[in-house]
């Protein structure tokens, strides 16, 4: 648990390592048709790219935890204003954080965001099991001193949640501490899958969605998506989602 917190996300090494992925996303690019094959990566390869080809912090980091680049969504958006907006108001929260790695900025930036949705829709959803996901770790006291530890005492490029680690070495064996990190994602494939091309199709064309996205991009994506070119469920799960967001507000 806490992840936002002890640096336990891989995104987090991505941040730290920038450098170092930039000197193989070249030969990673020669490789991509392959890479794509493989279900467990596929839909995080763009996000990859994108982040590594993204200069301004705002935009890549929005590239690697979300589910479009800068150019994907210029090309969606109707109103290109709405991406200067975006950018001024994340600039205001990260206000005086100037100075800090791009790591940290991140980690300031998920108390912000990542940290507060997850505490409404995952931690809730965990406590209504009896499970708790990440509550216990998440107080004033260690925020505020790991994030002025020192960004190699969090996170390397070998492992992830150094200090939290170090404390549980005292109680639980290494094969618990050191075991492969597993998320709590929804089954997306199946759902985006089920609900059949031309359903989609048909959902898109019938809403209110086309009053703020360009809709021939979209059903490019479905297209890609269900010849088997490239696994877009993410995308098309957000544009679904945004729809009937839309729908439900507009109604």
């Amino acid at each position: 648990g806490a992840d936002e917190l002890f640096g336990g996300y891989p995104r987090y090494k991505v941040l730290k390592y920038k450098g170092l992925f930039n000197t193989f996303k070249f030969i990673g690019k020669l490789f991509l048709p392959i890479l794509y094959k493989f279900n467990s990566i596929n839909k995080k390869i763009d996000r990859l790219f994108n982040f590594l080809e993204e200069k301004d912090f705002i935009f890549s980091y929005s590239s690697l935890i979300g589910v479009f680049s800068k150019k994907e969504i210029k090309r969606l958006l109707i109103n290109k204003s709405s991406i200067d907006s975006f950018h001024k108001k994340i600039s205001k929260i990260l206000k005086g954080t100037e100075h800090f790695t791009n790591y940290k900025k991140a980690f300031y930036l998920d108390l912000y965001g990542f940290l507060s949705h997850n505490f409404i829709v995952t931690d809730k959803s965990s406590m209504q099991a009896s499970i708790e996901v990440r509550v216990p770790l998440v107080n004033k006291f260690i925020a505020v001193k790991n994030f002025y530890e020192d960004d190699e005492n969090l996170l390397n490029l070998f492992t992830t949640k150094i200090q939290l680690k170090k404390i549980l070495s005292k109680n639980l064996p290494n094969n618990i501490i050191n075991r492969k990190k597993t998320g709590f994602n929804p089954p997306l494939d199946p759902i985006v899958n089920n609900l059949d091309q031309k359903k989609i199709i048909e959902l898109f064309n019938s809403g209110s969605l086309n009053k703020y996205v360009d809709l021939k991009p979209i059903f490019s994506l479905i297209d890609d998506h269900f010849r088997n070119k490239k696994n877009n469920t993410y995308k098309l799960y957000q544009l679904l989602y945004l729809h009937f967001w839309i729908d439900n507000y507009e109604n």
